[in-house]
């Protein structure tokens, strides 16, 4: 028997993703990990601290996009 993406830990279908990992908003913007840690620290794209790593609201990648049109 085979479970559920959800039951696997997986995203739950229909959901939107709220927040994405650095080498994921990376790959979003074209450009490497380093360039998205870069921004971080120089305040460009700001981010929220939960469990190891820095996320970054989906909403936060809209407005920097936006920002550079």
């Amino acid at each position: 028997m085979q479970k559920s993406s959800q039951a696997r830990g997986g995203p739950e279908v229909g959901l939107p993703r709220l927040a994405y990992r650095v080498a994921e908003a990376a790959e979003m913007l074209g450009i490497s990990p380093m360039s998205v840690r870069r921004m971080l620290g120089a305040g460009e794209i700001k981010a929220v601290r939960r469990f190891r790593s820095p996320l970054i609201p989906a909403a936060e990648l809209v407005r920097f996009v936006g920002k550079a049109r």
